[in-house]
């Protein structure tokens, strides 16, 4: 039985505030149906939203949070509409002081556009940039908020593997969900290698491989990263050496095989058994003489 302070890692996802049957099923496929499966579905990649340019400064594929006065809503033509026509956008014109920027939207809700970027609103946009003829563009920003509220607006967003039919924000929601999960356990490390390494504790190691601070963060060799991984070998270690051991208390039928037998197979043998060899024959012997069962790995090279 696990301990009790744990059940809440092993509970199914769809426990958690706003994953329903849909998102639990890709969640499934993703990473594992249970809590802490989601909490090891780490980040990597990282979104920058600090960058807060003028219009005339953007740079094509950069990611920034701007300022911007909505000026029209321009939505995609509707007269002899033809096959390519079906595919335009919903285009929303905004400004500042430097220059302009298009809001590209495909297949909207207009009501809600409207009700979000009134005319001669200013509003606070977050996205990727692209340009379109050498106007600047933003597809379906990532924010749209007031000023006043850029609390809204995550300055650093970690980026997870897609799952489909989780949009990124509802996924990144549900991981800080999980992570509220996480139980405060005591300390298993040696305090020792946690300074020489310096290594975070557990709980804060897990905190921080989800809110990465540079790209550095998302590296193997981040010490949350680092730290996390070593738990993952120890519980491999410990894992083994509890199966050893289980092993160990069974009953074995003791054999020991005569020297004769085995003297003869050297002998069929075109080579002679190397120093090695003849060790690893003598443990074997050993385990078989033993009266419990021989648990053993044979490894060598094939030539």
């Amino acid at each position: 039985m696990r301990p009790e302070i744990l059940l809440p890692l092993f509970q199914d996802v769809i426990t958690l505030t706003g994953v329903g049957p849909r998102v639990a099923g890709a969640l499934e496929k993703l990473s594992g149906r249970r809590v802490v499966d989601v909490c090891w579905l780490l980040p990597h990649g990282l979104i920058n939203r600090r960058r807060r340019p003028s219009l005339a400064l953007l740079q094509a594929g950069e990611t920034a949070t701007l300022q911007v006065e909505v000026v029209a809503h321009r939505p995609p033509r509707q007269r002899h509409r033809s096959p390519r026509q079906a595919g335009q956008p919903y285009l929303v014109h905004c400004r500042d002081d430097s220059g302009l920027l298009d809001l590209v939207f495909f297949r909207p809700r207009v009501n809600y556009l409207l009700e979000r970027l009134p005319v001669g609103a200013v509003r606070l946009v977050s996205g990727q940039v692209d340009f379109y003829r050498h106007r600047a563009q933003m597809h379906h920003p990532d924010y749209m908020v007031e000023p006043g509220k850029e609390a809204q607006i995550p300055l650093l967003e970690a980026v997870y593997p897609s799952a489909l039919g989780v949009a990124p924000r509802l996924l990144r929601k549900t991981i800080a969900a999980a992570l509220q999960q996480v139980p405060d356990l005591p300390e298993w490390c040696d305090p020792q290698r946690l300074r020489v390494h310096g290594w975070p504790g557990w709980r804060e190691a897990l905190a921080r491989v989800h809110a990465p601070q540079t790209p550095a963060d998302l590296e193997p060799t981040a010490p949350a990263r680092m730290r996390l991984a070593y738990d993952e070998l120890l519980a491999s270690q410990l894992t083994l050496a509890f199966v050893r051991a289980r092993q160990a208390k069974k009953r074995g039928r003791a054999f020991a095989g005569g020297d004769d037998m085995q003297a003869r197979c050297r002998q069929s043998l075109a080579y002679a058994l190397t120093a090695a060899q003849r060790r690893v024959v003598a443990e074997i012997n050993a385990d078989m003489a033993a009266p419990h069962p021989m648990l053993r790995l044979l490894q060598g090279d094939v030539g």
